[in-house]
């Protein structure tokens, strides 16, 4: 008799947490990690989701100590028995009784109760990531894949209020490149106001200066994300992850398919600067999708902002600039043949053609000749060649490694090692694999020549 009663009340509490979807209330990211990271059993899992007791705070402040875990949250299971469950269980609610007590303490001091890209608790990151594994069976985590503690802090805080925010691809840091960039002293200035003094530039500037290196950073955000999501949430009447691992490596593939077909086509500063438009637009659209009443989970928002705004790619084709000049074609700046920008390959940076001799004399013609405006870009005088002083991604391109002097690497001073050549098409050339002296006309294209 009395155990049917505690039937009724188990079923009585489970009516009375669904959702207005008919879902039942499901445990927080938080929570469920704490109790996968001390091994707690899936049953007391879901007899604290069943109770109601969803999140870490209110965990903590169930009991007034861990001496009434087994009679709170064993009793009415098929482990009221387990020693060793109950061991786990009390010191997982030791853990979320000392992150409740040092929240409030930041509360005390008008604090937030977390910094927004603070790393996560130690328990919370190591449960979170064990979580991670089980559900897609990896074995290890590759810290060459993966976010920094900071961005996966910042992510895992703003998945669990489902309220994702614009984080430019840009600035991420996988956990490797984290480990290994430069020191930083934090020091608080006001309440909510601190100032974070950096030893070097890595960690404050941009370093998707390629598309290779933004794909690379864009692939590091979309392993976070899973990571970050690897929480059930109420969908459609069923149970999915937040943000599933499949959807967004399927994002990025699908920018990946259609951003390389513009490739041959444009030069690489205007594919990245399309590549960097395309994808906060629809990332844009993903978090109007997140932000709705019901919110969207963020898998889904991932494959529903590609397919629901796909003028997106044509909307932003402005940024992509002029096409490559090929054989034949105009300069549309000074009107002269693309004979001068030349593209066969050789050594010596010349036009060179195989098995055509009129086109193989016409490029030896070239030198200290133009068809049009404008001066020879052949000739040995680099002195005469615009240069600029800054890359596009705000960083300033150093002078001593553009010149005879030379600049050891990383830079001394902090500069941008980067040819810094201005090219007829407006753009700089940005080129890490070259300075000025070393640049070809023939391979990385035709430069200005200051008057």
């Amino acid at each position: 008799m009395a155990a049917a009663q505690q039937g009724q009340a188990a079923l009585a509490n489970v009516a009375a947490l669904a959702l207005p979807d008919g879902n039942l209330a499901i445990l927080d990211q938080d929570l469920s990690a704490l109790l996968t990271k001390n091994n707690v059993n899936q049953v007391l899992h879901q007899q604290l989701q069943s109770l109601g007791c969803t999140s870490i705070s209110v965990f903590a402040n169930w009991l007034e100590d861990r001496t009434g875990v087994r009679a709170a949250f064993m009793a009415a299971t098929e482990l009221r028995d387990d020693k060793g469950q109950e061991a786990r269980l009390k010191q997982a609610w030791r853990e979320a009784d000392q992150i409740t007590s040092e929240g409030l303490t930041r509360v005390g001091q008008n604090l937030a109760m977390q910094e927004v890209d603070a790393p996560l608790d130690d328990t919370l990151q190591k449960g979170l990531e064990a979580a991670f594994r089980t559900a897609y069976n990896w074995s290890k985590l590759d810290n060459r894949r993966m976010g920094s503690d900071n961005l996966l802090g910042r992510v895992s805080r703003e998945f669990q209020r489902k309220q994702p925010t614009m984080f430019a691809v840009g600035r991420v840091k996988s956990l490797a490149r984290a480990q290994m960039g430069s020191t930083s002293k934090r020091q608080r200035v006001a309440d909510g106001i601190a100032l974070e003094v950096f030893d070097g530039l890595g960690d404050i500037t941009d370093d998707a200066d390629t598309l290779a290196k933004w794909f690379r950073n864009l692939e590091v955000l979309s392993n976070t994300w899973a990571l970050a999501g690897c929480f059930e949430v109420p969908w459609m009447g069923s149970r999915v992850k937040y943000a599933h691992w499949e959807a967004t490596q399927a994002y990025v593939f699908d920018l990946r398919a259609r951003l390389e077909l513009p490739c041959p086509l444009y030069w690489p500063q205007g594919v990245l600067a399309y590549a960097v438009r395309v994808e906060e637009e629809f990332r844009g659209a993903c978090l109007q999708l997140a932000r709705n009443d019901p919110p969207v989970p963020w898998g889904i928002c991932l494959s529903m902002a590609l397919k629901e705004n796909y003028s997106i790619w044509d909307s932003c084709k402005d940024t992509l600039g002029p096409k490559i000049p090929r054989q034949g074609d105009v300069m549309p700046d000074t009107g002269a043949s693309s004979a001068m920008v030349p593209w066969f390959p050789s050594d010596n940076g010349q036009q060179m053609s195989k098995g055509k001799g009129k086109q193989k004399a016409q490029a030896q013609n070239l030198k200290g000749k133009a068809k049009g405006k404008g001066k020879q870009q052949q000739g040995p005088n680099r002195s005469k060649w615009a240069t600029c002083n800054s890359a596009s991604n705000g960083r300033w391109l150093c002078k001593k490694f553009n010149d005879k002097r030379g600049c050891r690497t990383p830079c001394v001073e902090g500069g941008y090692h980067a040819c810094d050549c201005e090219l007829t098409n407006g753009y700089c050339c940005e080129q890490t694999g070259h300075n000025r002296q070393n640049h070809s006309v023939a391979h990385n294209g035709a430069v200005k020549v200051s008057k």
